[in-house]
């Protein structure tokens, strides 16, 4: 998937024409619209304006902070290049955040959570095993290029009409802490990064592969991690009591039971690589 567009920094809010609302999942970093974007008299691009949650109670400094940590991490962003991610064409303002909007694509096929629940019944193995490899091929294209996702989930793992897969919000780690609520995705999220401290714990490789097992489990098995919790308190909890995030009356079985298990490690050092995990699925996939 190649997009030609040119790719400014900053998007004039009159060049964009908001066509619809779309409430971001429990976990988003804030609201999603669906936008027309007039790049010129003659071309129209259909886009998403991601307006970032606002600082709760933050003073003006912090947001400042924020907006300038977000426009420094654009710009590193704008510079990826690769099918399995989504290209950031800039930022744009307003859209209800004193922050910077961030300008993508718009995704005919919405999240991962979303096309899961109207297809997961239906998808051949292979077919899967294929999303999965998306998911992996966009993860080891951020960990060559110095980039940690931080945040991923089947929320923002993103379909396109033409059913490929793309990774988004990629580096918001680095401005998640500037956010006054729960924003993560708790139930996504390694547990090495939930301390019973006050100090910031840090994203790594290792992380954003606990997550990718998330992931590869609720692609599979059709489960959400801790999905007999519905409350994020009681997920926060489970967590602390080191409680399996796969749960019993999962069927499970053979070598997908252990690549998703061992993804899901609680020693990150006991987690596959993401080269690994590519090269398991390619070899599954070839089966």
């Amino acid at each position: 998937m190649t997009y030609s567009l040119s790719k400014p920094s900053m998007i004039a809010t009159k060049s964009l024409t908001r066509v619809q609302n779309f409430a971001v999942p429990p976990g988003g970093l804030g609201n999603t619209f669906q936008c027309v974007w007039r790049i010129s008299i003659f071309k129209k691009q259909k886009v998403a304006v991601k307006s970032i949650k606002a600082l709760r109670n933050g003073d003006e400094e912090s947001i400042k902070n924020a907006q300038k940590t977000i426009l420094v991490e654009v710009k590193r962003w704008m510079s990826l290049q690769h099918d399995n991610i989504l290209p950031v064409y800039g930022t744009t303002i307003e859209f209800g955040s004193s922050l910077p909007c961030l300008v993508s694509p718009w995704m005919e096929n919405g999240s991962l959570t979303s096309y899961l629940s109207t297809r997961s019944q239906t998808l051949s193995n292979i077919q899967k095993l294929t999303l999965l490899s998306h998911v992996a091929g966009g993860l080891h294209y951020l960990h060559c290029n110095g980039v940690l996702h931080g945040n991923l989930s089947s929320n923002n793992v993103l379909i396109d009409d033409r059913h490929t897969v793309c990774l988004a919000d990629y580096g918001l780690s680095s401005i998640i802490s500037a956010c006054g609520d729960i924003c993560t995705a708790l139930r996504w999220t390694a547990p090495e990064l939930i301390g019973d401290d006050d100090e910031d714990q840090v994203s790594s490789r290792n992380s954003d592969v606990y997550s990718f097992g998330c992931i590869a489990l609720h692609v599979l098995y059709g489960r959400l991690p801790y999905w007999w919790l519905d409350d994020v308190l009681r997920v926060i909890s489970a967590r602390h009591r080191g409680e399996d995030p796969i749960g019993s009356g999962t069927e499970m079985g053979g070598e997908h039971d252990r690549f998703v298990r061992g993804c899901l490690s609680a020693s990150p050092t006991n987690r596959p690589t993401i080269d690994q995990i590519r090269s398991f699925l390619a070899e599954s996939m070839s089966n």
